[in-house]
Parts: structure tokens; sequence; C-alpha cells
């Protein structure tokens, strides 16, 4: 769900988020995840997001809040992204 919100360009922090896990998983299984933004308040992005199997079975959901960054936290989350 934050890459949801980094692929607009906007460092953000989470402030809560919600998981709901729906079935179990087993070990070595790959999982893939989808995460989207469906609110947008102010400073405050409200997301979704859903863990898939290989055959599409949802094995998790969740839903986050994040607040955007202020000025003196965005070099340190900048920093804490870059490859090294």
């Amino acid at each position: 769900m934050i890459k949801a919100i980094l692929a607009r360009g906007i460092l953000a922090v989470t402030a809560e988020i919600t998981v709901r896990y729906r079935r179990p998983v087993k070990t070595g299984e790959k999982l893939r995840f989808a995460g989207r933004i469906v609110r947008t308040r102010g400073r405050v992005y409200l997301t979704e997001g859903e863990a898939f199997g290989d055959d599409t079975t949802i094995y998790a959901t969740a839903k986050g809040r994040y607040v955007e960054a202020d000025e003196d936290l965005r070099s340190c989350l900048a920093e804490s992204i870059e490859p090294e």
C-alpha cells in the first residue's frame, strides 16, 4: 500500500494498518501483493490491499492510513529508501 503512495512521489509514514488474515500460507508459497489509494484527505492517505496466491486466492486483506511526512522527516525517509 505504501508503494502506491511512493509511486506518486510522496513520502509518508504509517499511522494505522489493519490486516485480516483469511487463509494460512504454506512455507515457500509465493504471494503477490496489490495496494491502492482509495481516498485522500489533505496529508492523509487511506489505502487498501490484498495478498494473492498464484491461483488468485486471497490470503489476506488490509486497510491502512498513512500521513505525508513533514519537511523534517522527508530527508530521513528518503535516505532510508535509497539503495546503498
